[in-house]
Formats: C-alpha cells, sequence, structure tokens
C-alpha cells in the first residue's frame, strides 16, 4: 500500500504549525527547537495552548523538553503525542526521529517503533494511545522482532536519509 508523504523541511510560522496541527494529517514530526515559550517556529513560537483542537492522529514533537506540548496535543485530540523528558542531541533526535517515522509509516505502533529507535528511552515519553498503529504494512504485519534475553533484534531497518521530516500524511 502506498502512502502519501509531504515532507517539508523549512521553518514554519506559528501560524502555519498551528494549521498542520489542526488539519487531519496522520503524523506530525516537528524537528526543532523547544523552550519555555513554546515550539521554536519563524517569526516567533508556537505554544499548544494557543491550539484549541488537534486535528492529527499523532505527532513527534523532537525538541528538547518538549514533553508538556506533546501531552497538550492529546488533551486537544491528538491520538497519541511522542515528546522529550529533556534536552536531547540534535544528531539523536535526528536519527530517533528517522527511524520512528520510518517505522510507523510500516505498521509499528507508536510506542514500540519509539522502543527500538531510541536506546536511551528515558529521553522519551509517549502520551495518548501509544499501542495504536497508524498504518498497516504491505506483508499485514509489521516487520517482526525478536526479544533475546531482553535486548530486541529488529529483522527490518529503515533506510538513512540525510535530513529531516516535517510532516507526514499517511493516508
Amino acid at each position: 500500500q502506498q502512502y502519501s508523504v509531504d515532507v517539508r523541511s523549512e521553518r514554519v510560522t506559528p501560524e502555519r504549525l498551528a494549521r498542520l496541527i489542526e488539519s487531519e494529517a496522520d503524523v506530525l514530526h516537528f524537528a526543532g527547537h523547544h523552550d519555555e515559550h513554546g515550539l521554536e517556529c519563524k517569526d516567533g513560537y508556537l505554544d499548544l495552548d494557543s491550539v484549541q483542537n488537534a486535528g492529527l492522529r499523532a505527532a513527534f514533537l523532537n525538541g528538547c523538553g518538549t514533553e508538556s506540548q506533546a501531552r497538550k496535543l492529546v488533551e486537544r485530540g491528538a491520538l497519541a503525542a511522542v515528546g522529550t523528558t529533556r534536552d536531547v542531541r540534535d544528531a539523536t533526535a535526528s536519527e530517533v526521529g528517522r527511524q520512528w517515522s520510518s517505522l510507523v509509516s510500516v505498521g509499528w505502533s507508536i510506542q514500540r517503533a519509539l522502543r527500538v529507535s531510541a536506546e536511551d528511552l528515558s529521553a522519551y515519553a509517549v502520551y495518548g494511545a501509544g499501542d495504536r498503529t497508524l498504518c498497516q504494512s504491505d506483508a499485514g504485519v509489521p516487520p517482526r522482532t525478536i526479544d533475546r534475553d531482553g535486548d530486541l533484534e529488529v529483522d527490518y531497518r529503515p533506510p538513512r536519509k540525510p535530513g529531516w521530516e516535517f510532516a507526514h500524511s499517511l493516508s
């Protein structure tokens, strides 16, 4: 099954980011900075207190300390959201986000994809229905994992591509 993916590697205004959150996109992957003012955008910040309804199904807010914003997304209607519990290095955030996005797009649950993608799970928090999947793989089941003595081996590893994802629409 093919999915439409809208990838943007641009800094957006707070208004544009709010429209993306209110849209019916399946997944929003925000890769950027966050501080006490909210998610850093071009020309300002977006604090999700200013968003009335989240129309998207899930989000990965991949910036330092975004867990409060992730929680707000779920409170406003998103099925699930991933946030960070503390500062994360750019290279780590980019790799985790890229792998998470790839795994979710082939049928992995939000939580399971994070468990495989992040070496340090304490840096991330999932709010809402993390056990849900957003799509189904071509085979009908996601690529399998094998748990041996507490170590998770994955038969599928997503391709590594330079850059970062911003918004995904999987429908």
